[in-house]
């Protein structure tokens, strides 16, 4: 089957759809169709809405220099050596550096990830110092804020909808009205993808 780019109304169609996906399953979809995983959860949709109606990749432009780990020098895992493109590793020796520095709760997340990334493309790369004090202190953020908080414009306009239809619901009944159409957008905008590239 040839494969077809989305029309214009298909792609506003992925968009409003792939708007109830969480940023870690954005990051999956990216990962399967070898998209950059950078970016804000916005720039992720963007991303595969393009690639979805173009069948192109976006290009990104180079990093800079001061961004970039430079060849044949050394880059110890230390707290002031700056983190660059290049000489940062997501392994286990990295991660038990991480853990002595920020806690033993330490992990690649997507947030730390694009952190980083942000930072690069600023040309101004953190130290890992920098990222274990970042570290503590999105989980100090996440410890405080209401879970549910994560979820987009999405989340809150529905339960808000929903409770004023549904006064009697409890929060779980709630919570499992919004799982619901989750899984059906989610559905939907695997659907659209699955068409417009012949997957």
């Amino acid at each position: 089957m040839a494969k077809e780019p989305l029309s214009a109304e298909e792609r506003k169609n992925l968009i409003a759809t792939l708007s109830y996906f969480t940023l870690e399953e954005l990051n999956e979809v990216c990962k399967t169709h070898k998209l950059s995983l950078t970016g804000s959860k916005q720039e992720l949709i963007n991303r595969i809405t393009h690639f979805a109606t173009s069948l192109q990749k976006t290009s990104f432009k180079r990093l800079p220099e001061a961004s970039l780990a430079k060849k044949g020098r050394s880059y110890p895992l230390h707290k002031e050596t700056l983190i660059l493109k290049g000489s940062y590793k997501t392994n286990a020796a990295t991660r038990k550096f991480m853990e002595k520095l920020s806690g033993a709760r330490f992990n690649f997340s997507a947030a730390s990830q694009e952190w980083i990334a942000s930072l690069w493309r600023k040309g101004t790369p953190p130290t890992y110092n920098d990222l274990a004090l970042y570290w503590r202190q999105e989980e100090t953020r996440k410890a405080h804020a209401n879970k549910q908080k994560d979820y987009n414009w999405a989340y809150e306009s529905f339960m808000k909808s929903f409770r004023a239809k549904h006064p009697e619901a409890d929060e779980q009944a709630c919570e499992n009205a919004w799982q619901k159409l989750r899984d059906k957008m989610k559905k939907k905008a695997l659907d659209l993808l699955s068409r417009a590239l012949s997957l």
